[in-house]
């Protein structure tokens, strides 16, 4: 039988081609498996210096602390606490420390070794030690004293007790800190000459010199990589390390045991194994895995198959290259005969055909130098022309049709087509029409990029509160406006309170959060606004209506109020305190302290509020600084409670302005502030001024019986005082400096006061003393607090917490000196 054409190039393709490819193939596959066998031991060889590494330094971590935890100072004090707390010895054996520099060691003290905490603490640093905090507890896991910046949870609750039990150290769950570093728990027990087991020394070391260096395998190639994951509570692989495709997973990433990953396998896996699955990213890799038994921590050493059989890969190519290539040949060689002329003039009239029917995305492709050649090729520009063209023609016009209805800088729908649309209403619609207050006074002293920032996010707030139906737009400048379409004016008013309440958090901007207030006015069609004009013009007056002071929304922001607006943004407002004392006479008990602001200039001085306060007109202004004062202030209070500084009846005085005291949202802005630190409403008191000439009592009485305490200011300086211990009924009556004086008009003034305060049962605290007649006076009319420049001038945190939590009160406070309680 003849063959044809087809007919030998089946039998060329078989007798040639496949034999060639097959052996081709078999190579690829030999130089694989050798290949991967080299990948493997490679894999196994890093991961076991890698481990070798991590545990050697893991070494040196608890030899630093058995070194610590067997001072004798450790071992006696902490031995000490223990048997006299259960008894064990008493009175002259009962003595602890006095002696090398040590005080006298009180057992029942709530934290009594606090002292050797921070000696253990120094001594960690002066011998070069990565020993960051420490806690000592006792036998019976009683907390001793711990370091202020001491902050580990453990994930094993039962860590310390199995040390206590056991004799032996062991390491916690690495965290990362309050203070954004990260760090290792280690548990070394406090043992006697004897080998008794007296207590624990708990360390918060650095984690850092011991697994930094796992990142830098990301060097050895394009995916390779080395990273550690420790067990969470759970059993789930929490990483510890970065990863070199996410630089922000130590500590925020978790795979859950589930999974079965080989992070979850590496957990397990205490003699080590290569794998071959998925990774974190799911690309297919091979991995070396290890569990590091000191710690429970998973080592992986991995890289991606991808990666590790490209030469493979390369080499497959080339055999199915080299295969296309000679299935080729015989091709060309075979239809020598063949007639490709006719082939390639049907090929261009099949083309002609299809851009005669619109068709332009298909492509001759004739790349020949003849006459067929140069025509094939003008028929491909051409449909290749008229399809971009067209491409081009839509892109436009679906632009165009976009720009007709929307706002370029918030994208949502712009007046033009809210126009249009209320024009296409039914006769039941409400509109709500929005301007932000104050915005001017944002461009002019953030810049109209800021500008723009805020009115993009006031777009997508009014967007999300809008319900379904309603179309939200852009007026013009900082107006905006929402229609209702089918919503009756009880319905709208309801939307405006939501609305409303999504304007009383702050707008993040790239300068940081600024308060953007808004006023909203609505209208609803009918009988008496008939036209779409009048019930938009309604909407507006009664958006300026709400206003609470049309002249000052308009009005731009004085020098200071710039000064100060760009302060808050740039974290300049400081809080500082000044101490409330007991009124007894030579007492330095600290009660409270009054938070006062501060606001540092660019060139470093410091201001006080009262140089500052009475200009801030702007009442949006004015809450977003009170809300900046409160919060750093109980923020502060809460770090002091934590660290033990001060006690559960602690009391912080902040002072509120006029525009707090009227803000809708005040109850609910300082109860999560309270919340946000962990703070006991108690502990916090608002002081009202009399300059606070207006006042929303409900409001004042909601947040009393939320637990915060009121405190009158300038008692006996206005009528309204007067008024308001009676309509608010305050925790403190605060009496001013002037009534202190010895005449003998201020002095009936003074018993006229005192005695209205004990009927009403109020704490009194005489502010701006200054003179011990003074302070003698305040005792003899029964005054419970005192404070004023006598005792102490306001201070910054740490200069308070040095002067009056742990120093002696009066040197602190004359060597610091500072802005007194002018305010």
């Amino acid at each position: 039988m003849r063959l044809g054409v087809r007919g030998r190039v089946l039998m060329w393709l078989v007798l040639v081609v496949l034999p060639s490819v097959g052996v081709g193939w078999f190579t690829v596959e030999v130089i694989s498996a050798r290949l991967s066998e080299r990948v493997e031991v490679d894999l196994e060889n890093v991961r076991r210096l890698e481990a070798a590494r991590i545990n050697d330094a893991l070494d040196d971590y608890v030899d630093d602390a058995m070194s610590l935890a067997s001072g004798p100072h450790v071992v006696d004090f902490v031995g000490g606490v223990s048997r006299v707390r259960s008894g064990a010895v008493q009175g002259d054996d009962a003595v602890i420390g006095g002696y090398d520099g040590f005080d006298v060691i009180d057992p029942d003290a709530e934290v009594p070794l606090a002292e050797l905490v921070f000696a253990l603490q120094n001594k960690a640093r002066t011998t070069g030690s990565e020993v960051v905090e420490l806690k000592l507890v006792g036998d019976d896991g009683a907390m001793y004293g711990r370091t202020a910046g001491f902050g580990w949870e453990p994930y094993d609750p039962t860590v310390i007790d199995n040390v206590l039990a056991t004799g032996d150290p062991a390491f916690g769950n690495a965290f990362r800190s309050a203070f954004g570093d990260d760090r290792l728990a280690l548990v070394a027990p406090i043992t006697t000459a004897n080998g008794d087991v007296v207590g624990a020394l708990v360390l918060e070391t650095r984690l850092g010199p011991v697994v930094d260096l796992v990142v830098e395998h990301e060097g050895f190639g394009q995916t390779s990589e080395a990273h550690i994951a420790q067990p969470t509570a759970e059993g789930d692989a929490e990483f510890i390390t970065l990863l070199r495709f996410e630089r922000d997973a130590a500590f925020t990433k978790v795979v859950p045991a589930s999974k079965g990953l080989p992070i979850n396998q590496s957990l397990t896996s205490p003699g080590g194994q290569v794998v071959r699955s998925p990774d974190y990213r799911a690309v297919e890799s091979i991995l070396a895995i290890e569990t590091l038994e000191a710690t429970g921590w998973g080592l992986v050493v991995k890289i991606d198959s991808a990666e590790a059989f490209a030469p493979v890969a390369e080499v497959r190519r080339a055999v199915v290259v080299a295969g296309a290539l000679t299935v080729l040949l015989i091709v060309v060689c075979t239809v020598l005969l063949l007639n490709p002329l006719a082939r390639r003039v049907r090929k261009l009239s099949l083309a002609a055909k299809q851009i005669a029917a619109g068709r332009y995305q298909s492509s001759i492709g004739d790349h020949a130098t003849d006459e067929l050649g140069e025509l094939a090729r003008s028929i491909d520009q051409l449909a290749a022309d008229l399809d971009a063209d067209i491409k081009l023609r839509a892109v436009a016009e679906r632009k165009l049709r976009h720009q007709v209805a929307h706002d370029d800088l918030t994208g949502i729908h712009n007046r033009h087509y809210a126009t249009k649309m209320i024009e296409q209403l039914p006769d039941t619609w409400s509109v709500l029409f929005l301007d932000l207050d104050g915005f001017k006074n944002i461009n002019d002293t953030h810049g109209h990029g800021v500008g723009d920032e805020v009115l993009q996010a006031v777009a997508g707030r009014l967007s999300h509160a809008a319900p379904e139906g309603a179309t939200v737009a852009r007026w013009g400048g900082d107006e905006f406006i929402m229609v209702l379409a089918g919503r009756n004016g009880e319905e709208a008013r309801h939307i405006a309170d939501g609305v409303r309440q999504r304007f009383r958090s702050p707008v993040v901007t790239s300068v940081g959060e600024l308060g953007v207030n808004c006023s909203v006015g609505l209208a609803t069609a009918g009988p008496e606004l008939a036209s779409a004009d009048d019930v938009i013009n309604q909407a507006d007056s009664a958006m300026f209506a709400e206003k609470p002071n049309p002249r000052e929304a308009r009005r731009p922001w004085s020098s200071t109020e710039r000064e100060v607006a760009a302060a808050l943004a740039e974290g300049r407002i400081q809080t500082w305190f000044q101490p409330i004392l007991t009124a007894e006479p030579d007492s330095t008990d600290v009660f409270g302290a009054e938070a006062l602001a501060r606001l540092r200039t660019t060139d470093g001085e410091i201001v006080a509020a009262g140089d500052f306060l009475p200009a801030v007109g702007d009442r949006s202004l004015q809450r977003e600084l009170d809300r900046h004062v409160t919060r750093l202030a109980t923020e502060t209070t809460a770090q002091w409670r934590i660290d033990g500084l001060v006690g559960p009846d602690f009391q912080l005085s902040v002072n509120l302005g006029q525009a707090s005291l009227c803000d809708p949202d005040l109850v609910g802005s300082i109860v999560r502030q309270l919340h946000d630190v962990d703070l006991p409403a108690d502990t916090l008191a608002v002081e009202i001024s009399e300059a606070a000439t207006e006042l929303d009592i409900d409001a004042i009485l909601e947040l009393t019986r939320a637990g915060v305490a009121v405190a009158i200011d300038d008692v006996g300086i206005s009528n309204s005082n007067f008024d308001r211990l009676l309509q608010i009924q305050p925790r403190y009556a605060k009496l001013d400096r002037r009534w202190l004086a010895t005449t003998h008009n201020e002095t009936l003034v003074l018993d006229s006061l005192t005695r209205t305060c004990h009927a009403l049962d109020l704490k009194m605290i005489a502010e701006g003393i200054e003179t011990q007649a003074q302070h003698h006076l305040a005792h003899a009319h029964e005054v419970s607090y005192v404070q004023g420049f006598l005792f102490g001038r306001a201070l910054r945190a740490d200069q308070f917490t040095a002067g009056w939590l742990t120093g002696t009160p009066r040197e602190v406070t004359a060597s610091t000196g500072g802005l007194g309680d002018t305010d």
